[in-house]
C-alpha cells in the first residue's frame, strides 16, 4: 500500500531518527538493533541530526514517514522521491567524504561498513558546523564553573613576534584538536607542558578569543604537526565551545603573553567563569526543551525563588525555535516572551476553583442589548477556555509549522480532574493528533469532535514547599516529565559579578550558606522533605544595594523560614530561631556556639 502518512514538521524527523537509534541501543530487543543497522547500512540518502551532543543518521524513506517505526515501514511501500520533496523544506543534501567517515564509524560498532552516500543536512547549516561535533568531543554537562585558575593561550606566533604566523583554528579542528607551543625555557612553557589534564584553556589570537578548551592529555611532541603548525609542544583538548558562541573580551583583556594564567578575582577569571556559566545555562535549557519536544508535557519543580518564571519562558522560546537572542538574557527573553503571548504562548494559573468550563469549554452569560443600549436579558453561549485556544492556535496554521506553548503555573493548586475532565487521556504524546494512537473526544457545549495537536506543549510549574493542596494524582504526573529547579550560589556569584559589586556578593553569599546550612541541619530538618525542596531560592539574595538584601531578608526570606517551622517542616527551638533570625537581620551568619565548636572537633 502506498503511504501518505508523510511527516509535517521537523520534530517529525527528529522523533523518526530517536526510534532508529533506540532499536540501535537494544531498547527494542536484538532484532530491531539489528534492522536498524541494516537501514543504516542500506539506506543511499541519509538525514543528519545533531541530538543530544551527537552526530545522528537515518535514511530519508525512514524519516520521511509520521511517527514511524519498524512495522509501519516493512508493511507500508514507502517512495523516497516523495519524501525527499518534503525533506527539502528543511534540509539541502550534500555529498562528502568527511560525513562517509563518521558513519562508518557508526557501522563499525556494530561491525558493519557502507558505500559512499549522500546526505540531508540542515537548511543553513554548513560541514564544517556538524563537524565541530565530532572534532569537539561534546563534553558532559554540567561542567564545573570554579576553579583556583583558568589559562590561556596564543599559538599563532610559534617563533615569537616577527615570526612565521600559523593559523590557530586549524589546530583545533584536528581530527583530534591540539594546542601547543614553542620550546622555550620560562615558566610558561613549563606550565604547558606540566599541567594537569581537566584544565580550563582559552585559545586567542590577540585580544580576540578564539576557542574555549579542556586539555584532556599530557604534553607530546609529533614531527607532523610540528611540520604543518611550527609549535613544538602539544597537548590534547576537548573543544568547549566556539567563540562565535559566545561575546568577544573587551579589547586588550587577553593580550600579553603566550601561556598564561588566570587567577581568581582578575576580569579574566571572571570572562571565562561566565563563558561556562553560560554554557551550563544553554545546555540545560536545551535538556529541557528537548526532553519537552519528545515528551509534550512537562513540570518545573522547586522551592521559591528558583527561577521557574525565567526557566519556564527561556524553555518556551527555545522549544518554539527562537534563534536570535540570547536565552540568558533574562530582560531579552522576557521581551521576546510577552510579544509571543496570545499568539504562540499561553499562559494560565491553576487555582481551586477553576473547572472544566473556564480551562476548556463552557456556557458564559452574554448581555442582551436593544437598539438604545439597554439591557434586555442575558444569553448563555458557548466560549473557548484557554486550553482550547492554545490548540487552536496550532491548527490554524498548521502550513507553516507553527508550535505554541501552554504555560500552567501552580498546576498543582488545581483540582486536576475536575480541569481536564476526559481531555487528560489526550495529553500523552501517542493520543495526540498524528499520534500512534490518535484520540478525539466529542466536546460537551460545542458538540464537535476534539483532538489535541502533536506540537502543543505543555510547561508547568509548581513550588515543591506548598502543602496546603497535596501532591499531584497519579493520572496527570505519569503524563508530564518532571524537572526539579535547586537554589544555586553559581546565580548569585553570576549577578553581583555582572554589577561589580563583590562586596555585597560575599554578604549575599555569605547569608545564603548559613541559610542551606540551618535548613539541612540533621536537627532542624524533619520529615520527607529535601533541602532541595526547601532552600531558600537564590533570587532573594540578589539585591542592588545593602537596604534591598535586608529588605528581602526581613521581609520575604525570614516569613518563609518561619512559615516552615510554624508548619512543622523545620523543628527549631524558639532560643535557636530567634538568634538566627538576628544574626540574619544584621546580614550576619549565626555566631558559632561552644557546643558546635566542640561538634565540629569530633567529626
Amino acid at each position: 500500500m502506498e503511504r501518505t502518512d508523510y511527516i509535517e514538521k521537523r520534530e517529525d524527523i527528529i522523533s523518526n531518527v530517536e526510534t532508529l537509534y533506540s532499536y540501535l541501543h537494544g531498547e527494542s530487543g536484538e532484532d530491531y538493533k539489528q534492522w536498524a543497522v541494516d537501514k543504516l547500512k542500506r539506506g543511499k540518502n541519509m538525514v543528519v541530526e545533531v541530538i543530544d551532543g551527537h552526530i545522528c543518521f537515518a535514511p530519508s524513506r525512514f524519516v520521511g514517514y509520521i511517527n514511524n517505526t519498524k512495522e509501519k515501514h516493512d508493511d507500508k511501500q514507502g517512495n523516497g522521491t516523495d519524501t525527499d520533496k518534503i525533506l527539502k523544506t528543511y534540509y539541502n543534501k550534500i555529498q562528502d567524504g568527511r560525513l562517509d567517515s563518521i558513519l562508518q564509524k557508526e557501522l563499525a560498532k556494530h561491525g558493519e561498513s557502507s558505500a559512499e552516500k549522500k546526505y540531508w543536512i540542515l537548511n543553513g547549516t554548513t560541514i564544517e558546523d556538524i563537524l565541530k561535533v565530532e572534532q569537539a568531543h561534546v563534553p558532559i554537562l554540567p561542567l564545573k564553573t570554579e576553579y583556583d585558575k583558568f589559562w590561556h593561550i596564543q599559538m599563532h606566533l610559534p617563533k615569537g613576534k616577527g615570526g612565521t604566523v600559523i593559523d590557530p583554528n586549524l589546530m583545533l579542528r584536528e581530527p583530534e584538536p591540539v594546542i601547543g607551543t614553542g620550546e622555550w625555557n620560562d615558566a610558561q612553557c613549563q606550565n604547558f607542558k606540566t599541567i594537569e589534564n581537566g584544565n580550563i584553556v582559552l585559545v586567542r589570537r590577540g585580544s580576540q578569543a578564539l576557542a574555549l578548551c579542556q586539555i584532556i592529555g599530557d604534553n607530546f611532541t609529533s614531527d607532523s604537526l610540528c611540520e604543518n603548525y611550527i609549535n613544538v609542544n602539544f597537548r590534547k583538548v576537548r573543544i568547549l565551545a566556539w567563540a562565535n558562541e559566545f561575546r568577544q573580551p573587551r579589547a586588550g583583556l587577553f593580550s600579553q603573553g603566550t601561556f598564561s594564567s588566570c587567577r581568581k578575582g582578575t576580569e579574566q577569571y571572571s570572562y571565562i567563569e561566565s563563558w561556562l556559566k553560560y554554557m551550563n545555562d544553554i545546555a540545560y535549557l536545551e535538556k529541557c526543551s528537548n526532553l519537552l519536544l519528545k515528551k509534550r508535557n512537562i513540570i518545573l519543580q522547586g522551592a521559591p525563588g528558583t527561577g521557574k518564571t525565567y526557566n519556564t519562558a527561556a524553555i518556551a522560546l527555545k522549544t518554539l525555535g527562537i534563534k536570535d537572542i540570547d536565552l540568558t538574557d533574562h530582560k531579552a527573553v522576557m521581551k521576546r516572551y510577552d510579544s509571543l503571548r496570545g499568539e504562540q504562548i499561553f499562559f494560565t494559573t491553576f487555582h481551586q476553583s477553576l473547572d472544566y468550563e473556564d480551562f476548556v469549554e463552557g456556557l458564559k452569560p452574554h448581555v442582551q442589548t436593544n437598539a438604545d443600549g439597554n439591557s434586555i436579558g442575558v444569553t448563555y453561549e458557548p466560549e473557548d477556555g484557554i486550553f482550547k485556544r492554545a490548540c487552536n492556535a496550532v491548527q490554524t496554521d498548521q502550513s507553516n509549522d507553527k508550535s505554541v506553548v501552554l504555560i500552567i503555573d501552580e498546576i498543582n493548586r488545581g483540582n486536576v480532574s475536575k480541569i481536564f475532565g476526559e481531555l487528560i487521556t489526550l495529553l500523552e504524546s501517542d493520543k495526540r493528533l498524528n499520534g500512534n494512537h490518535p484520540i478525539k473526544v466529542m466536546l460537551p457545549y460545542t458538540k464537535g469532535e476534539f483532538g489535541v495537536p502533536s506540537n502543543l506543549y505543555i510547561i508547568g510549574t509548581m513550588n515543591t514547599t506548598d502543602r496546603s493542596t497535596g501532591t499531584l494524582d497519579y493520572a496527570l504526573r505519569r503524563r508530564f516529565a518532571f524537572v526539579t529547579l535547586k537554589s544555586q550560589n553559581s546565580v548569585i556569584k553570576k549577578y553581583y559579578s555582572d554589577i561589580a559589586n563583590e562586596e555585597l556578593g560575599n554578604i549575599a553569599l555569605g547569608l545564603f550558606e548559613d541559610i542551606k546550612k540551618f535548613i539541612e541541619n540533621p536537627k532542624h530538618l524533619c520529615g520527607d522533605m529535601s533541602i532541595d525542596d526547601l532552600m531558600v531560592g537564590h533570587s532573594y539574595f540578589m539585591a542592588e544595594s545593602e537596604d534591598e538584601l535586608h529588605d528581602k531578608v526581613e521581609y520575604e526570606i525570614l516569613p518563609l523560614i518561619n512559615e516552615y517551622i510554624n508548619d512543622g517542616i523545620l523543628n527549631v527551638k524558639k532560643e535557636e530561631k530567634e538568634t538566627a533570625f538576628n544574626s540574619w537581620l544584621a546580614l550576619s551568619p549565626i555566631p558559632e556556639t561552644e557546643d558546635e565548636d566542640e561538634e565540629d572537633k569530633n567529626e
